[in-house]
């Protein structure tokens, strides 16, 4: 099987030569791979005619810029041909040298999936892997709707639109092989999102086939301080949208719509107690600045009772 592989790259000069290299480096040979330069102004275009002379499955394209999800789709539209399953790699981020190979072998072994995803750890901008890794803990707490209910979903189990309709647990696209034919069935990416356009995309995905999960680490995702990710208040306005949109896609599947009610209802809960631990933790400290920013996300009593224990806090230290 050969796997398309797709690089979207804007103003990538710094990271884009290790990332191509841990494709180079792959233990799986058979990958064709289409770097999209997508209207860089550094020199990332002659990176990539560099690169290109390395390995004759490397090419590159150009175009004006369009944003990361045209950038994906034109990649794809470039290789399609070519392959029978497509990876989409940040151009940040690097895969492991088995990646491929672990998960061509999933993806293999499940028929009926649409695709096959395994883990990201976390890196920072140099490279160093993280000393506890939140990232992945994320990924292996995943919970999905069964029987009416939001429940912990088994480590064997693939990755089902019950799952991905709770929260999102796939942080990067790089992590996951997909069939080209559920790809163009699902719509590619949407352009119109800047955000959470991956999550979008698994939404429409799962309801054709689930995604088998692989718990092992396939890929390093880098993160720093030029991530999207790092827009707290953009990545909820995203969030709120995909979400807006799934309701809207599924309104005439009772099944469906039900799933995604009860996945936004356990996810909004998660939160909420999340910004009460955070709030919390920040009185302790005496950083009140922190657990108002958290509290005003909250309901009016859980933020009455934090709220109290704030004026508690703080009256007792201007006491001693």
């Amino acid at each position: 099987m050969t796997v398309g592989i797709v690089i979207p790259a804007f103003n990538a000069e710094r990271y884009l030569k290790d990332t191509v290299l841990s494709v180079v480096m792959q233990s799986y040979a058979q990958w064709r791979l289409v770097i999209v330069d997508d209207g860089s102004t550094d020199d990332t275009w002659s990176i990539i005619g560099e690169l290109s002379k390395i390995d004759m499955r490397i090419t590159g394209v150009s175009q004006g810029n369009v944003g990361v999800s045209g950038a994906r789709n034109r990649g794809y539209a470039e290789i399609r041909a070519h392959c029978e399953s497509v990876l989409f790699l940040d151009s940040d981020d690097l895969l492991e040298v088995d990646a491929l190979e672990h998960l061509s072998h999933k993806l293999s072994a499940c028929p009926e999936c649409a695709g096959a995803y395994g883990l990201a750890s976390s890196m920072d901008h140099n490279g160093a892997l993280a000393a506890r890794d939140t990232v992945m803990e994320h990924q292996l707490a995943r919970h999905g709707v069964q029987d009416g209910k939001v429940v912990d979903w088994p480590i064997d189990e693939p990755t089902s639109f019950a799952v991905e309709a709770v929260t999102e647990v796939i942080i990067t696209p790089g992590t996951v092989l997909l069939r080209c034919a559920p790809f163009d069935a699902a719509g590619r990416f949407t352009e119109g999102l800047a955000l959470w356009e991956d999550w979008d995309l698994w939404l429409r995905v799962t309801r054709i086939g689930p995604l088998a999960f692989f718990p092992g680490p396939v890929l390093r995702y880098r993160a720093h301080a030029q991530s999207a990710s790092h827009s707290g208040r953009s990545l909820e306005h995203a969030s709120r949208t995909v979400r807006e949109g799934l309701l809207a896609s599924v309104r005439n599947d009772t099944r469906l719509r039900r799933t995604a009610l009860l996945g936004a209802a356990f996810h909004e809960r998660s939160i909420l107690a999340k910004r009460c631990r955070w709030a919390i933790e920040a009185i302790t400290v005496r950083d009140p600045r922190t657990a108002i920013s958290n509290l005003v996300h909250v309901p009016s009593a859980a933020f009455h009772a934090v709220c109290a224990m704030l004026r508690l806090a703080f009256t007792r230290d201007c006491c001693v």
